[in-house]
């Protein structure tokens, strides 16, 4: 069994492009963000040699991508860098165009997250391009199964139609037979692609009655594609996977030749003859241009299925921690390419491991250290500053006026004594600070490392900050409850009866402020509402003992001011001159149905007094407003969040009783969406349903 491990390095945009600077001459152009369907023009010149675009895709999705030369000499080169740092396609010639001075990739995203394109130009030609990217989600694919034919049929105007099939372990043929009576009244175009997304055969099929393309021994899965030339036309065609010398089941035959194409594989134990494994020549090379770009290469192994390289960073302050790791697709040459972290670590160890059927047959390593050198940089100036020592919210900040292009913020987490790379953003030349919501409370400390890139300078400053055990209370730490689970309601008073206002995020820490019983004599914690989004609507929060974990030192917490249930009026008028109806204000951020006015003024809610009320805009058809937010935490890169769900009232809002739907993502595949609150939601995942009360606000709260 493989092992499996849980840490992963989220390569960003932004290390892609310092990596560009590191040795100091080159600069890079931000062409900017890519999506599927894209046509965009751009230049490679000798001040930007470099131009790098970013693209957003899901695990499976199929992209083409392709650079043509549009004037100049050009001769383009295009890199694609994978979210864990692997080069997925480099300098590929556009031969399908016969475009010499082009570059086409096509590839199955390995992950789901952010992919970076670089463009370059060969030999340092330079010269206008013109860039097209097309893409489309995964596909349900019809398995072909060695030995039985399956016709296919396909009608006027027919989306091409897809299907799959394994290399056995003889040269594996497809063989498609035109099924019609007059071959050239439907002519069909069958694609097959390795596993990798590269075209290895097109079959025409249309004035003869058959073609056929063979695959290397156990070389893999492949995708079929077949669909009409004309879309007015309609036909049948057969699809017989089968070893190359026709022997179905590639069990030996009674010829020498079928006994030659399906002979067995060996056992795995005759793979390694006496134990030992053969030197593979592992090597690490670096980039002449780009100190942690590195290649890393090694010889076939004879019987093996697959390989896998892991990588492994040596922190300055020593240690090993492992950053991502590969895995060999059939057909691929037998070298991965890396853009690596040049940030805290003094080299790196790759690890080669060669398998068979899943079995780690053999293991070598190699290590590379890694030495930038930077001359003539300013000191930026980093600090830091806890803005809200309640969640851990802190704001980092850098002197003013250095000049420079661009900075990049690295940030690092520390926790049981291990510190692990936890992603990084770009941001503008222009910009001074950086602001973080909050910080997990099992973090022990974080460490930012900001870059600056100023013309050929790239700069670093770099600090520490340990978070404090202990709270505000002196003697010990402060009371706090947490949650273990979802679904834990924060009230607007102690007791079951008091009305939701929202639900703790699992794993948070939640200050205590003061305590109270309810009806029953059970114990509530009331908790500082500011740590709540719209915490403005309600007097007080309270969570009931029985469903947190109290942490810390909580047995002198005083009692807490508990809120006068709120007295529903009646038709007569106002209650004692002093509350106003429900509804009388709309301004709380809950249904105006439940807001409330004081005797202060203050618009409030507190919809356990206006249960069986009248909201006067029920009686004309009131529609809901939902707005929807976006906590991103500590996550980078930003993200947003968005109702899915079309308005049915007024143009903007909804009819009650509208059922809706609301998803948040971010830029970070490796950030997702933790929890849900507001509008009576719980939950977590990228997506969810519910009914909205009234008009809410629902937030998404994102982390690692």
């Amino acid at each position: 069994m493989k092992p499996i491990y849980h840490r992963w390095f989220p390569l960003i945009v932004v290390i892609c492009l310092l990596s560009l600077l590191a040795e100091g001459s080159i600069r890079a152009q931000t062409g900017g963000t890519l999506g599927y369907g894209a046509r965009v023009y751009g230049m490679i010149t000798a001040d930007t040699p470099t131009v790098t675009y970013s693209l957003s895709g899901q695990q499976g999705d199929y992209v083409v991508i392709t650079a043509e030369s549009w004037t100049g000499t050009l001769d383009v080169q295009m890199d694609l860098v994978a979210p864990n740092g692997v080069v997925l396609a480099h300098s590929q010639q556009n031969t399908l165009t016969s475009a010499p001075l082009g570059a086409q990739s096509a590839v199955f995203l390995p992950e789901t997250g952010v992919y970076v394109l670089r463009l370059s130009g060969e030999n340092n030609t330079v010269g206008d391009y013109l860039l097209v990217v097309l893409g489309r989600s995964p596909v349900q694919a019809t398995p072909l199964l060695s030995g039985q034919a399956l016709d296919v049929t396909l009608p006027q105007a027919s989306l091409p139609l897809y299907f799959s099939f394994e290399s056995n372990n003889c040269p594996t043929t497809l063989m498609v037979t035109n099924l019609n009576a007059e071959p050239t009244a439907a002519p069909f175009i069958v694609k097959v692609r390795d596993q990798r997304g590269q075209t290895v055969m097109r079959l025409w099929i249309g004035d003869q009655l058959e073609d056929w393309v063979t695959v290397t021994a156990d070389s893999g899965q492949y995708e079929v594609e077949v669909a009409t030339l004309d879309p007015v036309a309609t036909g049948s065609l057969r699809l017989l996977v089968t070893c190359a010398g026709a022997n179905p089941s590639c069990a030996a035959g009674d010829t020498a030749a079928d006994s030659a194409v399906c002979a067995p594989c060996p056992a795995v134990e005759q793979l390694v003859p006496g134990d030992e494994c053969p030197d593979l020549h592992l090597t690490a090379q670096q980039s002449p241009t780009a100190a942690n770009w590195v290649t890393v290469g090694w010889d076939a192994f004879a019987g093996a299925d697959g390989y896998a390289v892991y990588v492994t960073g040596l922190p300055e302050g020593g240690g090993e921690v492992y950053l991502t790791h590969s895995e060999w697709i059939a057909g691929n040459p037998t070298e991965f390419s890396w853009i690596l972290p040049d940030v805290g670590y003094t080299g790196f160890n790759f690890t080669l491991q060669v398998l068979v059927d899943g079995i780690v047959l053999c293991t070598q390593s190699v290590h590379v250290d890694l030495t930038i050198e930077m001359t003539g940089c300013p000191d930026l100036g980093l600090t830091a500053a806890m803005t809200d020592p309640a969640v851990r919210a802190l704001s980092v900040g850098w002197d003013a006026g250095l000049g420079a292009d661009q900075f990049a913020l690295d940030l690092y987490s520390v926790a049981g004594g291990s510190e692990s790379y936890s992603g990084g953003l770009s941001l503008p030349g222009d910009r001074t600070s950086y602001a973080f919501d909050h910080f997990p409370p099992t973090l022990d400390a974080v460490r930012f490392v900001l870059w600056m890139t100023r013309g050929d300078l790239l700069c670093s400053d770099e600090l520490t900050v340990t978070f404090s055990p202990n709270g505000d209370q002196p003697g010990g730490a402060a009371c706090a409850v947490r949650a273990d689970r979802e679904g834990v309601a924060a009230r607007v008073g102690p007791g079951t009866a008091r009305s939701i206002f929202t639900f703790l995020n699992p794993g948070i820490d939640y200050t205590v402020i003061g305590q109270a019983a309810d009806e029953g004599g059970n114990l509530w914690w009331q908790v500082d509402k500011t740590q709540f989004a719209g915490h403005e609507a309600v007097i007080s929060l309270w969570v009931a003992q029985a469903e947190v974990s109290a942490l810390g030192d909580c047995a002198d917490i005083p009692q807490g001011e508990i809120p006068d249930v709120i007295p529903f009026p009646d038709d007569e008028g106002e209650p004692g001159g002093s509350w106003l109806p429900c509804g009388s204000c709309d301004t709380c951020g809950h249904p105006a149905a439940e807001c409330v006015t004081s005797p202060a003024g203050l618009c409030l809610w507190d919809p356990a007094t206006c249960v069986g009320g009248s909201d006067p805009g029920d009686e004309t058809g009131a529609c809901y407003t939902v707005n929807v937010t976006i906590d991103m935490g500590t996550c980078f890169g930003g993200g947003s969040a968005m109702l899915d769900t079309v308005p049915n009232c007024q143009g903007t809002q909804y009819l009650p009783g509208t059922l809706l739907q609301a998803h948040a993502l971010a830029v970070d595949a490796k950030c997702t969406v933790q929890s849900w609150t507001g509008c009576g939601v719980s939950g977590s995942g990228s997506s969810i349903s519910f009914v909205p009360p009234g008009s809410c606000t629902l937030t998404a709260h994102m982390g690692y």
